[in-house]
């Protein structure tokens, strides 16, 4: 918490002290590890699973954060992943975008997308 008080005067000179409390909540955005045993390298064609992660918030419950997964193509398309797989479609470089939100509550006024972690890897497709 931080506290700050300042004086305002009118036109009338006539002063009046205000105080003003800033509660500091939840800055700290969620921790994401991806699995060693993550999937590097595919073939035109395949099926490819992503990662599994793992995910720490210094705030939240795992039930509370919300997670999107994203493939960028070769041709830079972002494509959303459904069940956890995304199917190589061309040649290149394709990296996989985890980002995941933590709730914040703002005096019992929940924010459901809060402070944002990024975590990615490539897969190499040929």
């Amino acid at each position: 918490d931080v506290c700050s008080s300042d004086l305002a005067k009118d036109a009338a000179n006539k002063s009046k002290e205000f105080i003003v409390n800033v509660n500091v909540f939840d800055l700290e955005a969620p921790v994401i590890t991806i699995a060693d045993d993550k999937r590097t390298s595919a073939n035109v064609g395949d099926t490819v699973k992503v990662a599994e992660i793992n995910i720490t918030d210094n705030y939240c419950s795992n039930e509370d954060l919300t997670v999107e997964i994203f493939v960028q193509s070769p041709d830079l398309r972002m494509i959303h992943v459904k069940d956890n797989e995304f199917k190589a479609t061309q040649s290149g470089i394709y990296t996989v975008f985890y980002y995941v939100f933590d709730k914040v509550d703002y005096d019992n006024d929940t924010v459901s997308q809060g402070n944002l972690a990024v975590a990615s890897y490539k897969v190499y497709v040929k």
